[in-house]
């Protein structure tokens, strides 16, 4: 197990409550003997869409947003952790960024004792600064059954979500009302439904598309990252993940080949075409799997950071020294 050591406190820094949660668990880990893990003390995760999805305003416990601005105070806090880093050398930096249009991995990657978990990871930011793991979003919308003994549904395939990429344009052509529902929504839905996953406020027609579907379209919006992803795991449905070049989360730790499909974004017939013919039982082993490894990495954030996080870390900081 890692020893966990907080640096760089600020109080004029803003906090969500995302970050709030995060430094709870991490505050309550045991420290051993074993090896030394610094976090920046204040939120440079700044994630905004978490607990409630596209209000933003309500997602901060302290401050009213972060000042992304040249002198604003998280580019200075950008440059005191840079500069603390280059002056501990041999301490390692673990940082959280959930913003999934600053581009951390690839700002900072001449730093050599510092990792990013990054929640929207590309290919090329992994290529261009292998110090990075894949940090999943946390779900808005869960469910807490158990479908471990059930067979197959009422659906095949669904998604909805707004059309927020070319990519989900081309998934509304394959709509089959019957066996594969496609709902495009128009973006302000999103605000009227209020989803809370602090109160379990949730979109009852995207849960009913998720328990009743065996495979969830999990297609890349304004950013290659999804939501959707945890949430459809949560229901036990397959994720059909249409992201070119994304890395899906904890991916070291992970074989998502057992338990996702990846298709190319312009590969979505053909893969229709393939789930159409797998068996009963091939549905329900990647079913079987999918469960199994959201409860062991994703069911909750104690899990997300434990469990996968810092096992990670372990893996990423001993295959790239």
């Amino acid at each position: 197990m890692v020893s966990v050591e907080f640096i760089l406190e600020d109080p004029q820094m803003p906090r969500t409550i995302f970050w709030e949660r995060t430094l709870a668990i991490l505050h309550a880990i045991p420290q051993s003997g074993g090896s030394r893990i610094h976090i920046p003390g204040e939120d440079v995760a700044m994630e905004t869409n978490w607990p409630r999805y596209a209000n933003m305003g309500s997602a901060y416990v302290r401050g009213l947003g972060h000042d992304l601005s040249a002198s604003g105070v998280v580019i200075r806090y950008y440059t005191q952790l840079a500069d603390w880093a280059h002056r501990h050398p041999h301490e390692t930096i673990l940082m959280i960024n959930m913003h999934p249009f600053i581009r951390i991995p690839r700002m900072l990657r001449g730093i050599s004792n510092l990792y990013i978990a990054d929640g929207c990871l590309s290919e090329l930011d992994r290529s261009v600064n292998p110090r990075c793991i894949s940090m999943p979003a946390l779900p808005i919308q869960t469910s807490d059954q158990d479908y471990t003994a059930e067979g197959r549904r009422k659906y095949l395939a669904s998604f909805q979500g707004v059309l927020s990429h070319p990519v989900r344009a081309s998934l509304g052509q394959f709509h089959e009302h019957q066996k594969i529902p496609i709902r495009i929504i128009e973006k302000a839905r999103h605000a009227t439904l209020q989803l809370d996953a602090i109160s379990g406020r949730a979109d009852e027609d995207y849960r009913d598309l998720m328990e009743n579907a065996d495979f969830a379209f999990i297609p890349r919006g304004d950013a290659l990252f999804s939501y959707r992803l945890l949430e459809a795991m949560s229901f036990g449905s397959i994720p059909i993940v249409l992201a070119d070049n994304w890395v899906l989360p904890f991916d070291r730790l992970i074989d998502w080949s057992s338990c996702a499909l990846r298709p190319r974004e312009d590969e979505i017939g053909t893969c229709i075409e393939l789930i159409k013919t797998l068996s009963d039982a091939e549905v329900f082993q990647r079913k079987q799997k999918v469960l199994e490894v959201y409860r062991q990495h994703f069911a909750s954030l104690e899990q997300i950071l434990v469990g996968g996080l810092l096992t990670e870390l372990e893996k990423c900081r001993t295959r790239v020294s």
